[in-house]
């Protein structure tokens, strides 16, 4: 069984569906359109380890992330290893089932919507703003820019998406999430 399919069953006991909208703010006055999980090009699992870290301190999470043609399924666990959210996306529609009630240190809706603007292949620029990306020797870098000002930057090896470390910096919320991929799995189209 897979292993976010396998951690969601724990996850739908703990909480309750909420279905939220596509378009999430990813910068203040800068709307994300969520992206098809097709767009992602492939399908594939990811094991990893998120930490963030802001001027409020630092927190761990462990995070299960398949994505495959019709649906993207995001788990995350708390440090004891039990079920904080899990969040399914499968184009239209993004359903969010939280174990920890409001307690959680991001809202999950963001975090995929960080998520995909650091993994998926091509991102469009959101409206008023440009993505611009760049490779520096083995360095690979994306950033959302608004009036000159970088407000989002991505940087990983070069290579696969999940390349780690791969690191998040917000700049104007004021947060950076560390990534690492323990394991990736090819899933069966």
């Amino acid at each position: 069984m897979k292993l976010a399919q396998s951690l969601a069953l724990a996850a739908l006991a703990a909480g309750c569906a909420t279905p939220a909208h596509r378009a999430l703010p990813l910068a203040r006055g800068v709307e994300f359109d969520l992206l098809s999980p097709a767009r992602f090009g492939r399908s594939v699992a990811l094991d990893q380890v998120v930490r963030f870290s802001s001027a409020q301190g630092e927190r761990r999470m462990h995070c299960a992330l398949e994505i495959e043609p019709t649906e993207l399924r995001l788990v995350a666990l708390t440090p004891f290893e039990t079920p904080a959210f899990f969040a399914t996306f499968g184009g239209e529609s993004l359903t969010l089932e939280s174990a920890l009630g409001e307690t959680l240190p991001a809202d999950p809706r963001l975090i995929l919507a960080d998520l995909q603007f650091a993994l998926w292949p091509a991102v469009p620029a959101p409206r008023s703003c440009e993505v611009r990306e760049r490779v520096e020797g083995q360095a690979w870098t994306r950033e959302l820019v608004r009036d000159g000002r970088v407000l989002v930057r991505v940087r990983r090896p070069v290579g696969e998406p999940w390349a780690s470390p791969l690191v998040y910096e917000h700049l104007e919320r004021g947060y950076v999430l560390t990534v690492e991929t323990l394991r990736c799995e090819t899933l069966a189209p």
